[in-house]
């Protein structure tokens, strides 16, 4: 199953992909990046909700296919935003960020789930009479509030770049590098 969710995931990013390809730059860059993230965090929240492979499936790709859009939009602003001559220095440690992010939440996700999430979510678990009564209890339910908790993260972070001028505006604030139209 997991083989098959992703590889409908894969076909998800294929369409955000050709969904840029095809219609180019948004219009509102900022509205489109941060209105993207409160949506994937929506969607991930979803995945954890139940133990489905439609509930599961059906957010993931939706995720995989607003990917690209989100991450064609932010390349856009950094573009054109971040002096040429300083574009080496800033993208590589952009992608530094984002890549040491990753195996530290691999590195979380495992003793979180099995450690705390999942003993937590069993039957007569801590959170079996709260949180359980509303996302289930038993296997994978740990992992599953992981996901919840990750998504509401995720929104949260949407949200505190909506409420912050400096990032809200960033496209008007911000002179373009010369050549843009």
């Amino acid at each position: 199953m997991l083989g098959a969710i992703l590889s409908m995931a894969g076909v998800g990013a294929v369409v955000g992909s050709l969904i840029v390809g095809a219609y180019g730059e948004p219009k509102h860059l900022l509205r489109t990046i941060l209105g993207g993230i409160l949506v994937s965090g929506i969607l991930i929240a979803i995945t954890g909700v139940r133990a489905s492979v439609v509930v599961i499936a059906v957010p993931l790709v939706l995720v995989f296919l607003l990917s690209p859009i989100i991450n064609g939009a932010s390349q856009v602003v950094w573009q054109t935003k971040v002096v040429e001559g300083a574009q080496g220095r800033v993208f590589s440690l952009r992608r530094m960020i984002a890549q040491a992010i990753s195996p530290i939440a691999i590195l979380l996700a495992g003793p979180l789930a099995d450690g705390l999430f999942e003993p937590a979510l069993e039957v007569d678990g801590i959170l079996a009479d709260s949180i359980g009564q509303l996302i289930g209890t038993g296997t994978g339910r740990g992992i599953g509030l992981i996901h919840i908790l990750a998504g509401a993260g995720t929104v949260l972070l949407a949200i505190a770049g909506w409420m912050s001028p400096r990032v809200r505006n960033i496209e008007t604030e911000l002179p373009d590098l010369a050549g843009r139209d």
